[in-house]
């Protein structure tokens, strides 16, 4: 999936860049139905390879002997067509209650309500990037009801959001043609051999009773 970046607007000229995520809409956008290009079968695991749009990979490994799913993602080079920022959701039927749960430098679980903020009165401008959150190894998100929860492992610090029940996303990759005025005083459209950036990255999910 993706969200759109934001150029500026009448309301607010700030675009998306480098520093500020402000995408153009309030939700993100499909980039179509995954197509199946491979299945395979092992002695260890399981592989299911799918391509989203041509520039999208993704390779799910199901071990047959360990409690974690694996997803290997590769996203890139992105399109020049418009600013794009790129992110994996995974949805789940857990009622979370607009609750999640990131790290704190790898350390301690930190509560995250959705347009909520424990020690002042937030208004919220940005319901997007105003509930998005720093992740240095993991998010969690738990349904108290059943008992159940979904931990997704990172292998780099990387932005994530809880934006609707039983859900969590997070930005794997991004490409943008304004520059945001905070000090780069360049776009984020970073290149090698005349290409855009391919980014490549691993996601563990564990699904398990709450911890």
């Amino acid at each position: 999936m993706e969200y759109s970046s934001s150029t500026g607007d009448k309301v607010d000229k700030q675009p998306s860049g480098a520093y500020i995520f402000r995408p153009l809409n309030d939700s993100a956008d499909d980039l179509g139905d995954p197509v199946l290009t491979d299945y395979i079968p092992g002695e260890l695991f399981t592989e299911i390879w799918q391509t989203f749009d041509g520039w999208i990979s993704q390779v799910t490994r199901v071990y047959y002997d360990k409690f974690y799913i694996e997803v290997e993602w590769t996203v890139g080079p992105i399109p020049l067509d418009h600013g794009r920022e790129i992110i994996t959701r995974y949805d789940t039927s857990l009622a979370t209650n607009k609750t999640f749960y990131t790290d704190s430098n790898g350390r301690e679980l930190v509560k995250r309500v959705l347009n909520h903020q424990p020690t002042w009165d937030l208004n919220v401008t940005e319901p997007i990037a105003g509930n998005y959150y720093p992740v240095n190894t993991r998010a969690t998100i738990v349904d108290t009801i059943k008992g159940m929860q979904l931990t997704v492992l990172t292998d780099r610090t990387q932005g994530a959001a809880s934006l609707g029940d039983g859900q969590v996303e997070f930005m794997v990759h991004r490409r943008i043609l304004k520059d945001d005025f905070r000090g780069v005083s360049e776009p984020l459209n970073e290149t090698a051999n005349g290409e855009g950036l391919i980014a490549r990255g691993r996601h563990w999910l564990f699904y398990s009773d709450t911890i």
